[in-house]
């Protein structure tokens, strides 16, 4: 180890990473299922699973936005902490 203090994933990064390998599972039961000619009940599964995963990434991408947009934009209540900011950058 470095020796220094290791920054721990925030929790929300734990749940879209808990949710994209339960729906990468349920897509492997799915082809499980397949194998053992249930195909209908297969199907149905691989469509839920599917769509948590298109969801769960796509909640986390506009999360993202909205936050990247909020910390790096000129709000006009945040102007005197990004003049701070960008003068402790300039020095």
């Amino acid at each position: 180890m470095d020796g220094g203090k290791r920054k721990k994933p925030e929790t929300m990064k734990r749940v879209i990473w808990v949710c994209l390998l339960n729906g990468i599972a349920w897509v492997w039961c799915s082809y499980i299922l397949a194998w053992m000619d249930k195909v209908q009940i297969a199907e149905g599964l691989s469509q839920v699973a599917v769509t948590e995963i298109i969801g769960v990434v796509l909640a986390y991408t506009v999360k993202s936005a909205v936050e990247n947009l909020s910390k790096n934009n000129r709000w006009p209540d945040r102007r005197a902490t990004s003049e701070n900011a960008e003068q402790e950058e300039k020095s």
